[in-house]
């Protein structure tokens, strides 16, 4: 009897084993849960925190995060794959990648759905996912994956998702990442940030590589702390697309690095807004952020937005080995400059430039206006390079110029306002098609090929109360079918168009226009000096339909021309009966 209790006894205590380790499988195997967090843990691993009682962790699971009210959001200690997380309620959870201390690296990968936000409501929902730094001595980053097409996607109105990668919280740790692989997307109302390393940690990166796309609503970097932290960082590389959004790139303190966004490989750009600050505001003196564009990646229809004050590095656009300009509108003042000086020859082209800032075109070209658009820049251009205009918009070039390489116009028209120095460089100007015009300075040779215009009111609209007159340093020449447009506004008052320059030659076949309005009747011997010749040479030539002594009637008032008019050598047209 004894013996057989013994036996009873001791299968039991094996049933009893069996069940609980049962139990304990159960509890450990992978399967779609909602979030249901106990009151002493938000590990993500612990099959108490999810209902049913199971781990999310297969390519086919989804974790649902549904608590009506707040509830912590899970923090994963070791790598999860999941098809999706899905969040149904208000709560603003904040989901955890990686070990918060640092101690433990670990990776979350979406390889499904992806990240869906299905919170029906009136006002807004905010869902966040972060991945925290780790020690360096660790084998990889905290990293949050998207794969084989996964997006973060709000499914309703007002939902929206940031992705967030944390910096280093110390020296030794490096930043969490978020990487999206292959054609894996964000989608509208979704947005991220890299953050920056504080106490000398390295910062956070997030990465787009494959056919990967940013389709939310913002990307933003962010500057470092201080001089032994990294600054956040973005990289968009191989054929990623940033198709739109606001994209700030925020400064880091003095001589620390800026936040930083990369275009790589062949990835481009919508109609993003990408922003940079350097000392802005109370930031006055640090270091800029700035956007770089290398290998064959391009700018697009972005707007290149800089804002900067202060003496610290500038905000930066650079362009870098055969990157391109597409038809990116450049917008840039103060402490920011467009760097061009290490791009490949030939150069870049950009739709539009205005405002100030600084471009430094080293020995290549920046050819402005593939957007056919109309702006002023009153900036500095400076380097061995040139300057060359396109598009039918009109640029107009306020300020002194340091550029030595030349300028070029093909199309549209070129302003050169410049009150005291020469608004185009040292370099020639040659005039190949549109028109040139202002009232400014040129230093160079000023050469107007056929079919081109030089017109000083050029670009102008409705009636100025002002002479235009254009000064030219070097010598003027016009090319057989060239045309000299001359503007004369008979009014109250009487306004004209003068040119300036230190010598002319007028090639046979040119054309002298003029433009004129009103019917003011002028006073006898009224002169009008079209042409100031400043050197003590002759007017070589003349304008194939206005010769010398030439009378040619303008809205009823008759008008000599004279090339010995004024001290002996300029173009004159006097009023005689």
């Amino acid at each position: 009897m004894n013996r057989m209790f013994h036996s009873l006894f001791r299968r039991a205590g094996f049933l009893s084993v069996l069940f609980l380790n049962f139990l304990s499988l159960d509890y450990a195997r992978a399967g779609s849960a909602t979030w249901t967090p106990s009151q002493s843990s938000v590990n993500w691993n612990d099959p108490l925190n999810w209902a049913p009682r199971t781990v999310p962790n297969s390519p086919t699971d989804t974790a649902t995060f549904a608590t009506p009210v707040y509830a912590p959001g899970p923090t994963s200690f070791s790598d999860i794959e999941l098809n999706s997380m899905v969040f149904t309620s208000l709560n603003g959870y904040v989901i955890t990648v990686g070990d918060p201390t640092g101690e433990a690296a670990a990776t979350l990968t979406l390889s499904g759905s992806g990240i869906e936000s299905d919170v029906n409501t009136a006002t807004f929902a905010y869902q966040y996912v972060q991945v925290s730094s780790t020690l360096a001595t660790n084998s990889s980053p905290s990293i949050l994956f998207f794969k084989n097409g996964a997006s973060v996607t709000p499914m309703l109105p007002n939902n929206y998702v940031t992705l967030y990668a944390n910096g280093g919280t110390a020296s030794g740790f490096v930043g969490g990442q978020v990487q999206f692989l292959d054609s894996s997307r964000m989608d509208s109302f979704t947005g991220a940030g890299a953050l920056a390393g504080q106490n000398g940690g390295g910062g956070g990166a997030i990465i787009f590589s494959g056919n990967s796309s940013a389709n939310g609503d913002d990307y933003f970097t962010e500057g470092a702390g201080d001089t032994t932290s990294g600054a956040g960082t973005i990289i968009f590389e191989d054929q990623s697309s940033l198709t739109h959004g606001y994209c700030p790139s925020f400064a880091g303190v003095l001589g620390a690095s800026g936040g930083r966004t990369f275009f790589l490989g062949s990835s481009s750009i919508g109609t993003a807004v990408l922003a940079v600050f350097s000392g802005f505001g109370e930031k006055s003196g640090r270091g800029g952020g700035g956007f770089i564009f290398s290998d064959s990646a391009s700018a697009g229809n972005a707007s290149l937005v800089g804002e900067g004050i202060g003496e610290g590095d500038p905000g930066l656009f650079q362009f870098l080995g055969d990157s391109s300009g597409g038809t990116a509108k450049v917008s840039i003042s103060g402490n920011t400059m467009l760097d061009l000086s290490s791009h490949n020859a030939p150069g870049i082209t950009i739709g539009s430039l205005e405002r100030g800032g600084t471009i430094d075109l080293g020995a290549n070209t920046l050819t402005v206006g593939s957007a056919n658009l109309s702006s002023e820049f009153q900036g500095v251009i400076q380097g061995a390079g040139s300057f060359a205009k396109i598009g039918t918009g009109v640029l107009t070039l306020s300020t002194t110029n340091i550029y030595t390489g030349g300028t070029t116009v093909s199309d549209g028209v070129l302003r050169v306002s410049s009150p005291a120095g020469s608004g185009t460089g040292t370099g020639p100007v040659n005039v190949n098609g549109g028109s040139l015009g202002g009232t400014g300075m040129i230093a160079g040779e000023v050469t107007i090929a056929k079919g081109a215009v030089l017109s000083p009111s050029a670009g102008t609209t409705g009636i100025h109360l002002t002479n235009h007159k254009l000064t030219i340093r070097g010598p003027l020449i016009f090319d057989s079918g060239s045309i000299y447009s001359y503007r004369l506004i008979l009014g109250q008052p009487v306004i004209a168009d003068e040119v300036s320059a230190n010598g002319a030659a007028i090639t046979q076949k040119a054309h002298f226009v003029i433009a004129a309005k009103f019917h003011q009747r002028l006073s006898r011997g009224t002169v009008f000096t079209a042409l100031d010749n400043t050197s003590d040479n002759p007017i070589a030539g003349t304008f194939i339909n206005l010769p010398d002594g030439a009378i040619v009637n303008v809205n009823g008032n008759n008008l000599q021309a004279s090339y010995e008019g004024g001290d002996g050598n300029d173009l004159t047209l006097t009023a005689v009966p």
